[in-house]
This record gives structure tokens, C-alpha cells and sequence, in this order.
């Protein structure tokens, strides 16, 4: 139960978790579809920001970013599904039930903007250069469970909305916008 919890925690909210070990018949792992809100953040410029940066400085920059941002997606009910680099793929509505993920999921880019505000001030204050992130979500019908292999496997989501999701991420860039939503969401 104590290994159960632990690994759950490094995924989902502390919540979550609760409710998963309270009645885990209503979580399906394997996999199942279900409507969920994906959201994809990425940091503007990333490679060129940090060619100048030794690997200790780039891993604490990173380090510091990912709380700030994972953190987020839990407080607002979301699973960490992974990180691709510099960027964060979060769904919400899986593994559990979330009658308002698409809520959770814009309330969540918003906090990230305003957090990652005050974070670029104390970058700026100690001369360092600020970030810039883009976010895209969309809502839709995803397959999650577990995927992979025996050796190791990770709680994902796949599908047309994970790649819409991503794909309106990267609109930001040509719109200069910060997050942008889909229709569906």
C-alpha cells in the first residue's frame, strides 16, 4: 500500500491517490477511453536560452520550472503525464473522474502564466534572462492505461486531442499568444 501510494503520488495529487486506494475498482489502468482535457506547455527559445548554461545551472533552472508547473496541474486536479524536455504534457479527468477537467485545465494555464510571472521577476532581479511558455489544451476522447513494455511502462493518454493539444501549443508561437484552448474545451 505504502509503494502504491508513494509512486501514485509522483503522478496525481495526494487526493487522488486517496480516492484511487479508497476504492480502486473505479480505476481502470489497463486501458479505456474516456473523455479527457489534454494540456502541453513548452518553454519559447529553450535551446537558445540555455546554450550558454552548464548542465548544473540548466537541471536547477529546469528543477525549479517543473515544480512551479507540476504543481500547478495538481493543485487543479490534473495527472502529470510526462515530460518531453522542456515541456509538460497534463491530462485531466484520467485516471479519475473530473466532471469539469476542461475548467481545471484552463484554470491550471492560467495560474502557470501567473506563476511563471513572478518567477522571470526574481530571474530578472538576479540578471538572469526570463521565460516564455506556450499552452495548449484541447478536450476530447483519449485511450489511457498503462503502455509500454514489461521492463517499463507509464500511465499515458493517446489520441486526436493529445495531438491537438500539442499542435495548438505550438500555435502560440505564430499568434504570440500564451495559451490558447480549443473549441472543444
Amino acid at each position: 500500500r505504502e509503494f502504491l501510494q508513494d509512486t501514485l503520488t509522483r503522478y496525481v495529487t495526494k487526493q487522488v491517490v486517496e480516492k484511487i486506494l479508497k476504492d480502486p475498482t473505479k480505476i481502470k489502468l489497463d486501458g479505456e477511453e474516456r473523455e479527457a482535457t489534454i494540456l502541453f506547455t513548452d518553454i519559447r527559445g529553450f535551446t537558445g536560452l540555455v546554450e550558454d548554461m552548464v548542465p548544473e545551472e540548466l537541471v536547477k533552472l529546469l528543477r525549479a520550472y517543473f515544480i512551479l508547473m507540476v504543481g500547478t496541474v495538481f493543485q487543479y486536479s490534473g495527472t502529470l503525464d510526462k515530460f518531453i524536455g522542456d515541456s509538460i504534457m497534463a491530462v485531466f479527468g484520467a485516471p479519475v473522474d473530473c466532471l469539469n477537467h476542461p475548467e481545471q485545465a484552463v484554470l491550471a494555464a492560467i495560474e502557470m502564466k501567473n506563476l511563471l510571472e513572478t518567477f522571470n521577476e526574481i530571474r530578472l532581479e538576479k540578471g538572469s534572462k526570463s521565460l516564455n511558455i506556450g499552452i495548449g489544451i484541447c478536450t476530447g476522447k483519449v485511450i489511457v492505461g498503462n503502455l509500454g513494455s514489461p521492463e517499463r511502462f507509464e500511465y499515458t493518454a493517446i489520441g486526436d486531442a493529445v495531438n491537438l493539444a500539442s499542435r495548438v501549443e505550438g500555435v502560440n508561437k505564430k499568434y504570440g499568444t500564451y495559451i490558447l484552448v480549443t473549441k472543444s474545451t
